[in-house]
């Protein structure tokens, strides 16, 4: 088949749906990139994903109408992200009480 455009929906920065007719076996290029951290699953079977020559997300189907990508971020990414923001709210908390 020729390549076509999908139409996909972003639910969060973490989590994508996309809608077409998929066979087994099938690629699927999705313009975002690639990081082994991406999860692809389709009728709740995870499919694999992987990177392409321009590093971009790389999708093996099997028969459906989607597939749910999503960003599993590593728990200590999650624990420095939440510090990160903390950090943030209490610098901008003890700014404004100086004023």
């Amino acid at each position: 088949r020729d390549p076509q455009g999908l139409k996909f929906e972003r639910s969060s920065p973490t989590k994508v749906i996309i809608f077409g007719d998929f066979d087994n076996n099938d690629w699927v290029v999705f313009k975002e990139d690639y990081y082994s951290r991406w999860e692809a699953y389709m009728n709740n079977a995870e499919v694999p994903v992987l990177a392409n020559n321009n590093n971009l997300i790389l999708i093996n189907t099997i028969k459906g109408d989607s597939i749910v990508l999503e960003y599993k971020g590593l728990a200590i990414e999650i624990f420095f992200g939440a510090m990160s923001l903390l950090s943030a709210v209490t610098i901008l908390f003890i700014f404004l009480i100086s004023l």
